[in-house]
């Protein structure tokens, strides 16, 4: 492939995470919405949920926020009984927390599931694969970047 087409590839891959970013990132607020979350805090309770264990500087680390705002999250949620503070200082999900983040990653699983509907099973495997690789190579990107 020349330079001229991977330059061509390269931005049009873009394009496409960037709006598959944009559309995830909807759902997602849908989702909090409907279950009475603000965005924040429902990203921190499934980052968390993810996690099982997570201080609030690591889940500030990894979505690029202040260590102060996700405190207060947390704290909402652990008033709220979906996280409780662990003996190490950590926190992890409650079963409550964990059946709302489960619910979240169904829900997403539900929607692409619709939008694979009308595609072969070799289509949908294909682009199972394709998103496999773009994420890999990204990552490898990332890290080789010291990103």
């Amino acid at each position: 492939m020349n330079t001229k087409v991977k330059d061509e590839a390269a931005r049009r891959l873009s394009t496409g995470v960037i709006d598959l970013i944009r559309v995830i990132e909807q759902l997602r607020r849908e989702s909090a919405a409907r279950q009475g979350f603000s965005d924040l805090e429902f990203r921190v309770l499934i980052r968390i949920a993810t996690l099982g264990t997570a201080s609030p500087e690591e889940v500030a680390r990894e979505r690029g926020l202040s260590g102060a705002d996700v405190q207060v999250e947390i704290d909402d949620l652990v008033d709220s009984g979906y996280v409780v503070r662990t003996k190490d200082g950590t926190y992890a999900a409650t079963p409550a927390g964990e059946k709302i983040a489960r619910a979240a990653v169904d829900g997403l699983t539900s929607t692409v599931a619709a939008a694979l509907g009308p595609a072969s099973d070799d289509e949908a495997q294909q682009l199972v694969l394709l998103v496999d690789l773009t994420t890999r190579m990204l990552s490898q990107s990332l890290e080789g970047s010291g990103s």
